[in-house]
């Protein structure tokens, strides 16, 4: 029952996974078998630069072309394009990982291909790829004392040319520029049609998690529920600092609503802030989206979720049953003022606070139980360690589980 239930929750990912897994095979072994009379190791080096040149560039940068990335995500639903920072660090990985075997491998063939200048242009992208890996994989977690921006992104992002540079001189500049040609053109359309101006109208106080509402740019497009936006603001930013990605709670005629955490270090010094000068009204804004996989309501579903993991929630509407997890009362009413029409049953839980009547301690949060009377699967949204706790008890009790697919 736990595997068939694993594979029909993932059925989408595990086919995509399986025809890459084809692709990345085939690429490779078409390369081995055609060199493999010059000698083992000779075969093993042309195998992983052709699964390089032919499969792992392009499947590296595609994630990044957002307007593109959302395109398919909302329009192709045979392939599982759910998370785009996940899928570009997956890629970006196995790029750096068939970099250093066609090193290796080149080496064990011929020691001397050390003093060639593809040598150096390789010494070059691995270089390089100890940025990359750095801006990849670090999180504020584990940053507490460094900016991400400036300490880990950006110098990831400059790993990334220097990487591109390295591979065009070592391989060919067309085959790069074709690849770049692409991405570039998805940034230009990007800057001229999801990019927008505009002001912020208010703010809400709060002590974690707090309202943030802006004036609705003109002509910005029709966004779906679960989708976000990158927002910028100039004023109060310096030059290092990269835009930051929020989900959209609300829209209407005139405004766009957007909750935010403060957790990591722009969050937090943007909520010092507004507390600070709380006239922040007409602060100009850039707003770049809507991006990412919109979501769809399922009166089936029983839904959790926790912190600010009740954005896509509140933004769905959703007519199931509903779980929301806080920490203040505070933090709750941003939820329930946001909810414009009451689910089948809502419940309410609090972990910090005595809780009012009708809510509940978070100790008394049975979320086997409510995975148990789950109608037909349980979509959360919650920190990690709860989501592979909620997983693992869909997969005892056969349930169907979603997570965020922004």
């Amino acid at each position: 029952m736990r595997l068939l239930t694993f594979v029909y929750t993932n059925a989408t990912w595990l086919w995509q996974a399986l025809l890459m897994l084809g692709v990345f095979c085939y690429s490779f072994y078409d390369a081995f078998v055609q060199h493999l009379a010059t000698g083992m190791w000779y075969a093993v080096a042309r195998g992983c630069g052709q699964l390089l040149r032919q499969v792992l560039l392009v499947s590296l940068l595609v994630p990044l072309c957002r307007v593109g990335y959302t395109v398919l995500q909302n329009r192709v639903h045979i392939f599982a394009l759910y998370r785009r920072r996940t899928d570009h660090i997956i890629y970006g990985s196995l790029v750096i990982l068939a970099s250093l075997v066609h090193v290796l491998a080149h080496v064990m063939h011929n020691p001397g291909v050390l003093q060639t200048d593809a040598a150096r242009s390789g010494t070059w992208m691995l270089g390089a790829s100890i940025f990359v890996l750095a801006g990849s994989y670090a999180t504020h977690r584990f940053t507490p004392l460094w900016s991400y921006t400036r300490h880990f992104f950006r110098p990831h992002q400059v790993g990334a040319v220097i990487f591109l540079v390295g591979y065009a001189f070592h391989v060919s500049v067309w085959q790069t520029a074709i690849v770049l040609a692409l991405f570039l053109a998805d940034k230009l359309f990007e800057g001229y049609a999801r990019t927008f101006k505009t002001t912020v109208e208010s703010t809400s106080p709060g002590k974690n998690i707090f309202q943030l509402t802006l004036k609705l740019p003109k002509d910005f497009p029709v966004s779906l529920p679960g989708q976000y936006c990158l927002l910028s603001f100039p004023a109060i930013e310096d030059r290092w600092e990269c835009l930051h990605p929020f989900t959209i709670v609300s829209r209407d005629a005139n405004t766009l609503v957007f909750f935010i955490q403060r957790r990591g270090d722009w969050t937090t010094k943007f909520k010092e802030l507004l507390d600070k000068n709380q006239a922040c009204s007409n602060l100009p804004v850039v707003v770049k989206g809507p991006f990412g996989k919109g979501l769809q309501s399922n009166d089936k579903l029983t839904y959790i979720c926790a912190g600010i993991g009740m954005t896509p929630i509140v933004a769905l509407q959703p007519q199931g049953e509903v779980h929301v997890i806080q920490k203040t009362s505070e933090e709750m009413d941003l939820y329930k003022e946001r909810q414009q029409q009451a689910p089948k049953l809502e419940r309410l839980y609090l972990s910090q606070e005595e809780p009012p009547e009708g809510w509940l301690r978070k100790t008394d949060l049975k979320l086997e139980s409510i995975v148990v009377d789950a109608e037909d699967g349980v979509y959360a949204c919650v920190p990690k360690p709860m989501e592979r706790e909620i997983w693992r008890m869909c997969l005892k009790h056969g349930k169907v589980f979603f997570t965020e697919t922004c």
